[in-house]
């Protein structure tokens, strides 16, 4: 039969444990949640939650597409990494703290920073090439550093090994070993190497005379060189081409282009000594000393 409630004043709810449903001051049901509850919603409106005592956990599969975020959004990897593709990604306000950046490779080899800051690159097993203009190379250390000219597969050392210096010693400059004769290469214009014979022997075209000076005519003169400037063979050998100036005084003389010698700006010629160069009968020869009384012989050669 239908119960009439006009005339009740309580009602309570148990369930066959005999536990009540709680109803609060406001009137409203207090629910012990024992477990999980799920929603299910379309367009659910959270904004009423307290972050300090509420949370909502999103699981979904596949790609996540999130738009129109105004406030931040924390995300717990799981002990995990988080992959972020973008274009032109704004990195401006990560704390170096607590964030970092890893740049990869499509095969996972990552891009290493020093403690300082700097690329730690590994070169690997080839050279770096680097074409420039007018490219600055003065801060090269030749302890590990050198340089090779050449294009991209002819590439020319110029470092040499050396067996007391080692590696990194000098440059070196090479050529070709031909037995036969002729030349290596075949047209004008043709860059032609040193070449050598199967003995290390440089190969020339034609003799190479290698003689002595020898003359037609020479002449001596004397001269007495102080404490002022004094031309020596003041009336030179014709054709002149080589002269002697001897010494013999008992005090050292300087020798120079002209009457303005002084014995701080002249050639020292020590006493008891002997000074020998090429000189045309053009050329003049001044003399003086700190002092006097030195006596001078000129030996001239010529043609």
């Amino acid at each position: 039969m239908p119960l009439n409630l006009d005339r009740l004043e309580e009602i309570k709810i148990v369930d066959s444990n005999g536990d009540e449903l709680a109803i609060d001051g406001s009137g409203y049901i207090t629910a012990n949640i024992n477990g999980t509850v799920t929603v299910t919603a379309s367009d659910l409106d959270i904004r009423d939650l307290v972050y300090t005592s509420d949370s909502v956990t999103a699981h979904q599969g596949g790609t996540w597409t999130i738009d129109s975020i105004t406030n931040d959004v924390s995300i717990d990897d799981g002990g995990n990494s988080i992959t972020v593709d973008a274009s032109d990604l704004d990195i401006r306000d990560l704390d170096s703290s607590q964030d970092s950046v890893e740049i990869k490779t499509a095969a996972g080899q990552a891009l290493a920073i020093d403690g300082s800051g700097y690329l730690t690159v590994n070169q690997g097993t080839s050279p770096w090439v680097v074409s420039a203009t007018d490219l600055d190379i003065r801060d090269l250390a030749n302890a590990t550093d050198y340089v090779a000219i050449g294009d991209e597969s002819n590439l020319v050392d110029l470092e040499i090994a050396d067996a007391v210096f080692g590696a990194g010693y000098g440059f070196s400059m090479y050529g070709v070993r031909q037995d036969a004769a002729g030349s290596p290469v075949s047209a004008d214009g043709d860059a032609h190497p040193f070449v050598f014979n199967n003995n290390g022997q440089l190969k020339v075209a034609g003799d190479i005379n290698v003689t002595e000076d020898s003359y037609d005519s020479i002449a001596t003169q004397t001269a007495t060189v102080g404490t002022s400037a004094v031309e020596l063979a003041s009336t030179p050998l014709s054709n002149r081409k080589n002269i002697i100036i001897q010494n013999l005084g008992a005090s050292d003389i300087y020798v120079g282009e002209d009457n303005s010698v002084t014995t701080s700006s002249g050639l020292l010629v020590s006493k008891k000594s002997n000074l020998e160069f090429k000189c045309s009968a053009s050329c003049d020869v001044w003399a003086i000393s700190a002092n006097a009384g030195n006596d001078v012989r000129i030996l001239e050669m010529a043609d």
